[in-house]
């Protein structure tokens, strides 16, 4: 059985991005979003800086962010945070 990612439980109707995909804004705009910084991922997402798009990979790809980072990953969002975080962008 394939594995359902979080994002598919937001039914988005922006562009899922992938490891592969391009970073479409900011500092590391058209680098591959695997080549991103987990810090600055991130730093985004802790400063409510991430579009839609963004958000999305951020919260399907939390515990690997987090380990690359060496940070804790106890405050995983929730989905319904990101539903929320991504109603005001």
């Amino acid at each position: 059985m394939e594995r359902q990612s979080k994002q598919d439980t937001f039914n988005v109707n922006w562009p899922v991005l992938t490891d592969e995909s391009l970073m479409p804004y900011g500092q590391h705009k058209d680098k591959r979003m695997i080549d991103v910084p987990a810090k600055d991922l991130l730093w985004l997402y802790d400063n409510n800086r991430c579009s839609k798009s963004v958000l999305a990979y951020v919260i399907d790809n939390w515990d690997v962010l987090c380990k690359q980072a060496k940070r804790a990953p106890k405050n995983m969002p929730h989905a319904n945070t990101a539903r929320k975080i991504t109603r005001r962008l």
